[in-house]
């Protein structure tokens, strides 16, 4: 006789899963191309049911024999989760998975305070030699006690009792007995299952809506490279009416789009798409607002400076490199780039200045003074360079000192 986990259990297992499926195929589409000519904010719910259903099946698997065979070295013949089959009641034994517990063996239950039923056995520890009393029961199965109904859990109360006499049951365990089972509690947990799977579809829409504003500036940018410019356009505008019509009803598309960090690489993406329609003042306005939302980072606010540098406005150049630098006194690439700014304007004794007064302070305020100890115990500066970041502070020979604004975007 098998015993079934409740309703709420197997849901909450099954949606709680299904989100790690559902992550795994987010990742299978933003790592290609190949569904580019579909719309991905038509899929969102179809995505989430998908992965309920892998979810299901794969849960199913784990459950089996094979799988507690397969992964009887991590598991010891138990299930790797527990799903649908709670315990399996024989004649003289308790089955769960492959592991099989004699009743005959059970010396004490109880519950833990996290819920798990806890059974304990002597059989292994045997008596103490000095004065031949019982040992210490050891734990020999954990289980979760509240993946069954009460109805279900006073029957294996009462089963435990008339098969283990032995045994030994908690208070809190025998309390159970006498409680009485409220339909209220019922309809809580189907509630909450419901507003789990709300969430959970709110989720894949906003997602896969987000993915596809991301793939519509992508095409807008590649488009305009290539030369197609009203193609370029329209893509872009989809890409924006997307962007200002979030999907109504929605909790977690608002949070995702107005998200600092996700908001800034979208107004990025803007200001990127915007740049090579030609558009360099929108587009340098809208990376300044990519700045404002994330003032900490290198790619975003360097990006600025070299916008503001190829169309010769070197005062703001500089000057969003020196905000930066402010708050990354330490760092290398910013004061490159501070370099790179004054050759280009034709100042070579300041960008040699510029160089000398940040080793300076890099040997007062950062390096520690030779010999060091431990001897590898020298710190060092690890910089991320971006292949646009080399392309602005290493021209090639033949092009000038003015970049074209499509290979420094």
């Amino acid at each position: 006789m098998s015993i079934r986990c409740n309703f709420s259990h197997q849901a909450f297992t099954l949606l709680g899963r299904s989100s790690f499926t559902f992550a795994a195929l987010l990742i299978i589409l933003n790592s290609n191309s190949l569904w580019f000519t579909y719309n991905a904010a038509n899929f969102g719910v179809w995505a989430i049911l998908l992965s309920i259903v892998i979810t299901h099946y794969f849960l199913l698997a784990l459950e089996s024999e094979g799988a507690c065979r397969l992964l009887s070295f991590f598991y010891k013949g138990k299930p790797a989760v527990i799903y649908r089959n709670w315990l399996t009641i024989q004649e003289n034994t308790i089955a769960f998975g492959l592991y099989h517990l004699l009743w005959s063996a059970i010396d004490n239950v109880s519950i833990s305070p996290l819920g798990n039923l806890i059974f304990k056995s002597r059989a292994l520890s045997g008596p103490v030699a000095t004065n031949k009393k019982a040992g210490p029961a050891l734990t020999v199965l954990k289980i979760p006690f509240a993946a069954i109904d009460l109805s279900e859990q006073q029957k294996f109360i009462a089963l435990l009792k008339e098969k283990a006499p032995q045994a030994r049951l908690s208070k809190s365990l025998n309390a159970i007995v006498d409680k009485r089972s409220l339909q209220s509690t019922k309809y809580i947990h189907i509630f909450t299952v419901i507003i789990f799977l709300a969430v959970l579809i709110d989720v894949g829409q906003a997602t896969f809506s987000f993915v596809e504003l991301a793939k519509r500036y992508y095409l807008s940018q590649k488009l305009a490279m290539d030369g197609y410019l009203p193609a370029a356009q329209q893509q872009y505008n989809s890409a924006e009416y997307l962007r200002t019509h979030p999907l109504p009803f929605s909790i977690i598309s608002p949070k995702l789009l107005n998200n600092n960090s996700t908001a800034a690489g979208l107004q990025e993406s803007r200001s990127k798409s915007l740049w090579y329609l030609d558009k360099k003042d929108e587009a340098i306005a809208t990376q300044a607002e990519a700045a404002k939302l994330a003032p900490q980072s290198f790619k975003i606010n360097l990006r600025l400076a070299r916008l503001y540098a190829t169309l010769g406005k070197t005062d703001q150049a500089q000057s969003t490199v020196d905000n930066f630098i402010n708050k990354h006194k330490d760092a290398l690439l910013p004061r490159l780039y501070t370099a790179t700014i004054f050759l280009k304007s034709n100042q070579k004794e300041k960008a040699i200045s510029s160089l000398q007064e940040y080793l300076s302070s890099l040997h007062k305020d950062y390096f520690s003074p030779s010999p060091v100890w431990p001897p590898a115990g020298e710190e060092g500066l690890h910089e991320l360079f971006y292949e646009q970041d080399l392309q602005f502070l290493l021209p090639s020979n033949n092009q000038t000192n003015k970049k074209p604004y499509t290979q420094i975007q």
